[in-house]
């Protein structure tokens, strides 16, 4: 508007100058049709009078050509003000020293370099305005966004000249590399400026999890494994999960930070987990897409087992190696085995089976000045995380059949005990103690003495026998009987003799029994009622001919 308001201008500046000059030819033209003007009169003049009045006529002359001039002006025109403003503005407009107004110069936005957006990240791309002395706000708009992309920009204020561009890659992208154009538009009223900017989204470098080594677990156990990660130039965090877990396996992952190329997830398999091998899943998701990896589990009660229950017997000084079969089921790794609770005197080296060797050689030593006694020896054997106890009976021995420890042998209070029969030595706690650290006894081995016992008084029935196949009938809260005891042949006698041996075993009589532990004492009561339970099957009669029989086949009659 303004460059036609312009034009439009200088077209009527145009039209005066000419209307001059026609409006006085045609007044000329006007008065010589008319009255007697001083032109008329003058051309007479110039017959008759020119000579006679050559002043007068010169003066009549100026004054009808000034005449003519000042009305032509007039043509047209409304006032004398009028013509004086319009004479003004065309002198102004000549005068090169009156200054003109400027037209305003466009404004210009900087040249826009090509950026790069990673997808699921963000870029800036700074830009600034040439205002070139325009005013106002500045609108800026961003044009030829493809699906995917979003791009987030403000208007810049007046006064300021900086702005600011944010892009973001989506998820929907980075299946294949974006190469695309945004134009980008910048404008301050009428005035505006665009430029292009090129975007690349590259295509997306997923990492990767490498598949790890099978892990091998016992029921109970629970195993960390560590699957490596090729990067693949993804650097960010990974949230990382366990999928389709096997019963009775529970499992955990830790997430795994920025950089890192490990991640950890541990396994933890119920102690009644069946045996079997079994796979799980190691999943992460990154910008919307899966990656997994399988993990392989082997549980086995013995992954690996050290067969080394047997009787060793060795004289004083004596050296003997012992080969031992290395049965390998699911672990083919380095074992390491070490022999513990030997009797006094005696040592063993420590043993390094190879990774895959399924022999091993156990070196025992035994001093000069060993003791003759009988241990239990514990064979433990490692391999990873797994570990597996196995018992090695070794005997000290001078070659002499049987054997009592010194404690009981050389005290004659003793003597009268071993007079009673072979339980008499087990009814003096520190007698027992002697036969127990001779023949192999442990703690763990009491411990489980004294429970088997404690069950075993539990289910002894009203009458004080016990059955083989009823144990659980009267017995309140009792949930022990399985589908098994419906096969076995119930024998009460077989049963009795059965329950009362451990008894006996452990020193209890009907008369009495060792000073410690103190829960044996009220066992004794057990024992006498079961004894009477014998007592009163026994066919007592001697004239009857089953005299002596207490019921049952010859086994129980041998208990």
């Amino acid at each position: 508007m303004a460059r036609v308001g312009r034009w439009h201008g200088r077209a009527q500046s145009a039209g005066r100058v000419d209307q001059p000059r026609l409006a006085g030819r045609s007044q000329s033209k006007g008065l010589g049709r008319g009255r007697a003007p001083a032109y008329a009169w003058a051309r007479e003049g110039e017959a008759g009078g020119w000579r006679r009045c050559p002043a007068q006529l010169l003066a009549r002359v100026l004054t009808v050509v000034l005449a003519g001039l000042v009305g032509s002006s007039n043509l047209g025109c409304g006032t004398a003000e009028k013509q004086g403003a319009d004479r003004s503005a065309e002198q102004a407009q000549a005068d090169p020293k009156t200054p003109r107004p400027s037209e305003p110069k466009p404004i210009v936005l900087s040249e826009l370099e090509p950026v790069v957006v990673e997808v699921g990240s963000t870029a800036s791309v700074r830009f600034s305005v040439q205002r070139n002395g325009n005013e106002g706000p500045i609108q800026v708009r961003v044009e030829g966004v493809p699906e995917g992309l979003v791009a987030e920009t403000a208007d810049i204020p007046e006064g300021q000249s900086e702005g600011k561009l944010e892009l973001a890659a989506t998820e929907k992208l980075g299946d294949e590399e974006l190469n695309d154009t945004l134009q980008v538009t910048v404008q301050l009223g009428e005035q505006a400026d665009t430029k292009a900017l090129g975007v690349t989204v590259p295509k997306l470098k997923l990492p990767r999890f490498v598949p790890a080594a099978p892990a091998v677990l016992k029921p109970g156990m629970d195993a960390t494994v560590r699957v490596e990660i090729q990067r693949n130039g993804f650097q960010g965090p990974l949230s990382v999960r366990l999928v389709s877990l096997p019963e009775k396996v529970r499992g955990q992952a830790k997430p795994v930070g920025t950089g890192e190329d490990v991640a950890e997830v541990t396994f933890s398999v119920a102690p009644d987990a069946a045996e079997g091998e079994y796979e799980a899943r190691v999943e992460s998701v990154i910008l919307g897409r899966t990656i997994s990896v399988p993990v392989k589990l082997k549980v086995h009660r013995f992954p690996f087992r050290v067969e080394c229950l047997l009787a060793v017997h060795l004289k004083p000084g004596e050296r003997k190696t012992i080969q031992v079969p290395v049965k390998r089921r699911s672990y083919s790794g380095p074992i390491d085995i070490q022999v513990s609770n030997l009797p006094e005197g005696v040592t063993a080296e420590s043993v390094e089976v190879p990774a895959g060797e399924t022999r091993a050689g156990i070196r025992l030593v035994a001093a000069p000045d060993a003791r003759e006694e009988v241990r239990s020896a514990i064979v433990t054997a490692k391999g990873g995380r797994i570990r597996q106890q196995e018992a090695m009976v070794v005997r000290v021995t001078s070659g002499r059949r049987g054997y009592l420890p010194p404690e009981i042998v050389w005290d004659p209070d003793k003597a009268v005990l071993l007079r009673r029969g072979s339980f008499g030595g087990r009814l003096d706690a520190k007698s027992k103690a002697a036969l127990v650290r001779s023949y192999g006894g442990t703690k763990e081995s009491e411990a489980a003495v004294l429970r088997g016992l404690r069950w075993l008084a539990a289910h002894q029935q009203p009458d004080g026998g016990w059955s083989l196949n009823r144990y659980a009938d009267g017995i309140e809260g009792c949930d022990c009987a399985t589908e098994f005891e419906a096969k076995v042949d119930d024998s009460d006698t077989a049963a009795t003799a059965f329950a009362l041996l451990p008894m006996l075993g452990a020193g209890v009589t009907h008369l009495g029994t060792p000073g410690e532990p103190s829960e044996l004492v009220r066992y004794r009561r057990v024992v006498a009622k079961g004894l009477a339970y014998l007592r009163q099957r026994q066919v007592r009669n001697p004239r009857d001919e089953n005299v002596g029989y207490l019921g049952g086949n010859m086994y129980a009659h041998a208990l």
